[in-house]
């Protein structure tokens, strides 16, 4: 668990530690750590954490790490309006995929963690909390890059409003 995710939790008592997903597995079964939080289900499913769980806690849903796509705005705008199209024609389509490949994760997974795993609800009431401190280190994250000149606000807009597009939300 990095950046803010780890943050927020941090404030319910965890002990945020970054292990590399295919350490992940070694640091279970060892009991270096208790809980993973992983991109459902497919993590999950591929580093086979599964095997050396007990339990599967849902729907906390964390959220997700960013995953920044970044272009140098000079080397963009020299590219030929062909190659700029087939790029955004591109970008735009894949959450469309990303969301088959989601389901598709989902639809084998899920079957085997059902059979493997004792599955515990996350009360929604929990859930609140952690919305409502995940709001509070938003704010003082927009606070600190508007402290070093940067739009802090304009780019957490950007995100929530791309992320309800993305999950209708």
């Amino acid at each position: 668990m990095g950046g803010e995710i780890a943050k927020v939790l941090k404030e319910f008592g965890a002990v945020p530690t970054l292990v590399p997903a295919p350490e992940v597995y070694e640091a279970l079964s060892r009991g270096t750590i208790d809980l993973v939080g992983f991109p459902y289900t497919y993590s999950y499913g591929s580093y086979k954490t599964y095997e050396v769980s007990k339990y599967l806690t849902i729907p906390v849903s964390l959220g997700t790490m960013n995953c920044a796509y970044v272009a140098n705005k000079d080397a963009w705008d020299t590219l030929p309006e062909e190659f700029k199209k087939y790029h955004m024609e591109w970008y735009n389509k894949a959450p469309e995929r990303w969301a088959a490949q989601y389901k598709k994760a989902d639809d084998k997974w899920i079957p085997i963690f059902k059979e493997k795993l004792e599955w515990i609800d996350f009360p929604g009431s929990e859930r609140a909390k952690l919305v409502a401190k995940a709001e509070e280190v938003y704010e003082k994250w927009v606070k600190a890059r508007e402290k070093e000149g940067l739009p802090g606000r304009e780019i957490l807009n950007y995100y929530i409003e791309k992320r309800n597009a993305l999950t209708g939300k």
